[in-house]
């Protein structure tokens, strides 16, 4: 509700408005205008103040910002006196910056060589390094220089201290071995303390030396494409680039899947299989070759990776490189051949075939026209060597055999159908051989002997381009012969290394004691892993009695089973040299039930050895041992007869 003050301003100014007589102008200039006029009289009157007030203000913001840029001024002149006092007077801070690693020596060099490089440590702070070491670690591969054929271990190597301002330079020597321009990384770190702390500071730097050549370089050589069966040989060529004898070189080869290895020169060594080679020293610029045969098998289109790798026979493993030198990789391709040809012996058609010497032996060849084209004069030729083949027992159902070339040969002349073979044609042709029999005066002869059997079937078939090609399959085998191990046994009483007692022909419930001596022979090839074997009745007893006592013999009293273990039989053991023989004792007391018997003493005689070059497996039996003495000089009729 407004005051009554401003009621009657309100009704005055109603009055004004609407009367005829007063002025309403009067009212507002007396009213409103007058108070405006005087608050701004009043502003007026005090503008002199407001200066002034804004004058000290605007002083104080100006005192404040001087003392800011003093204060600014003063500080830049105190740190620049400072960063001038740490440059041109030195101070105790320490950085690894300050630490430099200078390396002075060859970026690269020929593997096998010996690397000298002088590492120089300098300590560019301004105190003094209490103590510092030069670790250098080396990377795989590394030998040491005064034997190759150790390993080269990361050294730790002492610098002491250094001065500011001062260095320490040292060398290292190493041989570095690896790929032709290969890198390999060396590390240098230096570790330190300094005065008064405990803290150990490092500064590392990497060198990266090339390797430009190798020491031995190698090649291999071989058929780039070859058919399923057919024989293959690697040329591995190995050349000294080396300005000093390398010692005790070794070659090794990793054979693609399906290769069967079947001989090389020199031959492999005999600890490892037959895939390393010992290659020993080789001279600067000696050039040594190593020829590995087999046979590779496979279906059409597929590859096979070989790989040989030389380096330093290790001195933990003889059959081991370490470190290598270098590898080398031979991929074959398996073609399928245009005319596609195989041999069987026996009915088996492995690369090598064993048999017994101077038994028949039937060779079948089938062939078959893999060409989309006619194929013509077809000829069949399949070349015989060895020295135990005798050529009186070639023969051939179609085929001629000369015996001069020993080759039997079929063509169009003696077998029509090989005139044409159309797409897909297929045949066969078949002969026999055989070996001599090996006699006591020819048995060296057949040591580790081979006939080997060369199939090659050529023809002519139409190209592309119309012109008639020459195209030629082969196929090889080789035939081995089993070396043959007997076991020959006997009986004695009045003879041996034993004495024995008894009475003699045996009588019941009367002990008579035997020896029983069992001797192994071999022909002509050495045998490995010979075992006999053999067992006792249960009225038998085994008396511990071995002669010599060299030999391991062995008794089992729970099975009465006897084994002796011979090991190895050389060729020729019992022929050309004494047998290999063992003798034991027994006793035998007869029970009245074998009175007029002829008991058997000794039975299951077995003998089972391995051949040393067929790898087959060769056995031998005899017959059971009797009462009847045969052996014994002083044996007679009716005295293998059990008395009463």
């Amino acid at each position: 509700m407004l005051p009554s003050e401003d009621k009657n301003r309100i009704e005055n100014l109603k009055k004004a408005l609407y009367s005829r007589i007063e002025r309403p102008q009067a009212v507002i200039k007396n009213n409103l205008i007058r108070k405006d006029e005087s608050d701004i009289r009043q502003d007026w009157e005090d503008h002199d103040t407001f200066y002034e007030q804004e004058v000290e203000e605007s002083s104080r913001v100006s005192s404040f910002s001087k003392w800011v840029f003093y204060f600014s001024l003063l500080f830049f002149i105190v740190a620049t006196a400072v960063g001038l006092s740490i440059y041109f007077r030195g101070s105790n801070i320490i950085s690894s910056n300050n630490i430099d690693i200078s390396i002075a020596g060859p970026v690269s060099i020929g593997g096998g060589q010996e690397l000298d490089l002088d590492v120089t440590v300098k300590n560019q702070n301004n105190v003094d390094l209490k103590s510092a070491d030069l670790k250098v670690q080396y990377p795989e591969g590394t030998r040491n220089p005064d034997n190759i054929a150790v390993e080269q271990a990361n050294t730790v190597d002492s610098l002491g201290p250094i001065p500011a301002g001062g260095s320490v330079k040292k060398r290292i020597r190493a041989v570095f071995f690896g790929e032709q321009n290969s890198q390999k990384a060396v590390t240098f770190a230096v570790e330190y303390g300094v005065q008064n702390s405990n803290a150990i500071f490092d500064k590392e730097k990497t060198e990266n030396i090339e390797i430009t050549s190798v020491p031995v370089t190698l090649t291999v050589t071989s058929l780039k494409e070859i058919n399923s069966n057919q024989n293959l040989e690697f040329a591995v060529d190995l050349v000294s680039n080396s300005s000093s004898v390398i010692k005790n070189v070794l070659l090794s080869g990793e054979y693609g899947f399906g290769f069967t290895f079947s001989g090389s020169d020199p031959a492999p060594v005999s600890a490892s299989g037959n895939n390393t080679w010992f290659i020993g020293d080789l001279n600067p610029g000696q050039h040594k070759t190593v020829k590995v045969r087999g046979v590779l098998q496979g279906q059409d289109g597929e590859d096979r990776a070989f790989r040989f790798t030389v380096g330093i026979q290790s001195q933990t493993d003889s059959s081991k490189i370490d470190p290598e030198f270098l590898s080398a990789t031979q991929t074959i391709s398996i073609k399928k051949p245009f005319i596609g040809i195989d041999l069987s012996l026996d009915g088996s058609t492995d690369s090598t075939y064993s048999t017994q010497a101077g038994k028949n032996i039937r060779g079948d060849i089938t062939w078959v026209n893999n060409s989309p084209s006619k194929v013509t004069d077809a000829k069949i030729t399949v070349t015989l060597s060895g020295t135990t083949l005798d050529k009186s027992s070639v023969q051939t159902d179609q085929g001629f055999y000369d015996s001069l070339s020993n080759s039997i040969v079929w063509d169009k002349t003696n077998t029509s159908n090989l005139a044409v073979l159309s797409p897909g044609d297929t045949g066969q042709m078949n002969f026999n051989l055989n070996s001599f029999t090996p006699q006591i005066t020819s048995l060296a002869q057949f040591k580790n002997a081979e006939i080997t059997l060369n199939v090659n079937v050529s023809g002519r078939r139409v190209d592309n381009t119309s012109v008639p090609v020459e195209i030629l399959s082969t196929v090889s085998k080789k035939i081995h012969f089993d070396t043959s191990l007997s076991i020959v046994p006997q009986i004695v009483y009045s003879t041996g290394p034993f004495t024995n007692t008894g009475p003699i022909p045996a009588k019941s419930e009367k002990t008579t004691t035997y020896t029983v001596t069992l001797a192994a022979t071999n022909t002509f090839n050495d045998a490995q892993g010979v075992k006999v074997t053999a067992s006792l009745p249960a009225y038998v007893k085994w008396l511990a009695q071995t002669s010599p006592s060299s030999e391991q013999v062995t008794y089992n009293p729970d099975t009465s089973s006897i084994e002796w273990d011979p090991g190895s039989l050389p060729a020729g053991t019992g022929f050309s040299t004494s047998p290999r023989q063992v003798s034991f004792q027994i006793s035998f007391t007869p029970s009245v039930s074998q009175v007029g018997a002829i008991p058997v003493l000794v039975n299951n005689i077995n003998l089972i050895g391995t051949d040393s070059f067929t790898s087959d497996s060769i056995t031998d039996s005899h017959e059971s041992l009797t009462t009847k003495l045969s052996s014994d000089p002083n044996y007679q009729n009716g005295d293998e007869i059990v008395q009463k």
